[in-house]
């Protein structure tokens, strides 16, 4: 078949090239490239120089707040410009990581200069038992002067300490732990004042329960232990000089406790380093440590405080009861077998006997015939007669018909009336 050349003819008239691009249109080409890459790198330019600038504000933050001088400024100063360059060529991500690591070093290098400054108007409220310790004097040194550089560690900024790298807030917090407990010595003394106003006898045990449980609860251990808490006492200096005060042996280490040790035995008097050793022992158990103290603050309170001395009518009534009920009652526990001092005040122990009487618990029938009232009749033959005290015990147990009118007995044989009743 042949082929229309016509159409092919006409298809090319169509298409075909409408001449070579010449130099002249090179030129004009490259012209309009180099009009588009200034100003792309313009561009470029103030986007870089927008970042620099912004970078720098936050870089320049940290010094101000950083608070050093000298050497140390210039270094924390060029590590800091030497980032700038690679903050303004990053992508967002790291650039706002990169804001967020300077905003975190410039508030610690405000939190380190605030603790600096803390230390140095407030030394005294720190405890010289700290200060004084060569951890205490290394933490001082540290925050001196013009401070040390901080050093960033995963995305937080510390303090090299003795090798080991701590933040801002945990140095704060360790120094805050070793500040003279202020609180706790207002709480003793309202304690005191406390105990002071109260009209009922010093109950040491409750005293000593509230300071366990209040004082030693709620309190620094460590300010409480090595502090001057009582006006002119420090606890651990007292305890080591009343253990010095004694022997081994009063302390109930006998000489089998020192068996195989040479040079020691239960008379020996405690020397200060072994006062120190016992002590350092004690310190491993805070529990045990804290009753000790306990005992030492309740012995406070109870060695400073003066009563004022209440009437025999003020103490009855202070337990609900009048004088004349409280003559009887004692008359009729002392008669019951009870050690009772008939003397018309009524006390503790008077009323834990009534409680045990009304309880059914009675002290033992002594086992003296002349008490139990055994007599001879006539020489002929010896009965048993029982005395008062004999009945009496007879009744509350339920094994006198006579006496059963007058005390009410239980299933149990306790006793359940008044004992006025006899």
């Amino acid at each position: 078949m042949a082929v229309d050349t016509t159409l092919i003819k006409g298809a090319y008239s169509a298409n075909k090239p409408q001449g070579v691009i010449g130099n002249k249109e090179i030129a004009e080409i490259g012209e309009s490239i180099t009009g588009g890459m200034a100003t792309y790198m313009a561009g470029v330019k103030a986007k870089h120089t927008k970042l620099s600038e912004e970078y720098e504000t936050y870089a320049q933050d940290v010094l101000a707040n950083s608070d050093l001088v000298g050497d140390q400024y210039e270094t924390l100063y060029d590590e800091l410009m030497n980032g700038k360059d690679g903050y303004a060529k990053s992508n967002k991500k790291d650039r706002d990581l990169k804001l967020r690591d300077l905003q975190a070093m410039s508030g610690d290098y405000e939190d380190y200069k605030a603790l600096r400054e803390e230390v140095a108007i407030n030394i005294e409220d720190y405890s010289p038992a700290f200060t004084n310790s060569e951890g205490g004097k290394m933490y001082l040194d540290i925050l001196k002067g013009d401070g040390k550089p901080l050093k960033s560690n995963n995305g937080r900024i510390g303090i090299e300490v003795n090798g080991e790298w701590k933040s801002i807030s945990s140095i704060k917090q360790e120094l805050d732990s070793h500040k003279i407990d202020k609180t706790s010595k207002d709480t003793l003394e309202a304690f005191r004042i406390k105990e002071q106003g109260d009209s009922t006898p010093f109950n040491r045990k409750k005293t000593r329960t509230s300071i366990l449980n209040g004082l030693l609860t709620n309190g620094s251990y460590e300010s409480l232990k090595n502090d001057e808490i009582i006006p002119g006492r420090i606890f651990r200096n007292d305890l080591a000089e009343d253990l010095m005060n004694n022997t081994y042996g009063d302390l109930g280490i006998t000489d089998e406790d020192f068996e195989g040790i040479e040079g020691v035995n239960s008379d020996g008097i405690i020397d200060a380093d072994e006062a120190e050793n016992i002590i350092a022992h004690l310190e491993q158990d805070e529990g045990e440590m804290k009753k000790i103290m306990a005992d030492y603050y309740t012995t406070y309170i109870g060695s400073n405080i003066v009563k004022k001395k209440r009437t025999p009518s003020q103490i009855n009534a202070s337990y609900g009861y009048t004088n004349d009920w409280v003559l009887d009652r004692q008359k009729q526990l002392k008669d019951l077998g009870f050690e009772i001092e008939i003397n018309g005040v009524w006390s503790d122990e008077n009323q834990e006997a009534l409680d045990n009487a009304e309880a059914g618990i009675l002290p033992e029938l002594p086992q003296d015939d002349s008490f139990a009232g055994e007599v001879e009749d006539d020489k002929e033959e010896s009965k048993k007669e029982k005395s008062w005290y004999a009945k009496t015990w007879d009744s509350l147990m339920g094994n006198d018909d006579e006496a059963k009118t007058n005390v009410d007995v239980s299933v149990g044989g306790g006793f359940t009336g008044e004992l006025n009743q006899f």
